[in-house]
């Protein structure tokens, strides 16, 4: 008894960790008729959208200013792929509001971030320098 009731804390822990993530974060949800909203932590949502015009300025690959080895790949599609400096890496989906960006991992927790004039995006403190 004493070891399933372990098992489930750890289960519960990991599912609350999951779930709230680091308070920041917006989760991605499929409506009965599958669409895609973000749900944000106010309790307000939007609909997520699917596509971003090929012809977007913000199509690119992004490089950290600070470490110039972690960057950020923004595909045509809506996707993209983050690389960090250690070489692992993140694929998930992107959304450009205006000026705001949000990126939505597959687990649905989601990094915004503010283009700035110069081309260049920052996500928390780490700005991003378009390279092509």
């Amino acid at each position: 008894m004493l070891r399933y009731t372990k098992t489930f804390a750890a289960c519960a822990m990991i599912s609350l960790f999951l779930a709230v993530g680091n308070g920041q974060s917006e989760q991605i949800a499929t409506t009965d008729d599958g669409k895609k909203v973000i749900l944000y932590d106010n309790g307000t949502w939007k609909y997520a959208e699917d596509e971003i015009s090929s012809s977007s300025p913000y199509i690119g690959f992004y490089v950290d200013k600070g470490d110039g080895r972690t960057h950020i790949e923004l595909h045509p599609d809506g996707t993209f792929y983050n690389q960090k400096a250690d070489g692992s890496g993140l694929t998930g989906k992107y959304e450009v509001k205006g000026n705001q960006i949000t990126l939505i991992t597959p687990l649905g927790f989601a990094s915004k971030g503010t283009f700035r004039n110069d081309g260049s995006f920052v996500i928390h403190t780490t700005v991003f320098i378009k390279k092509r």
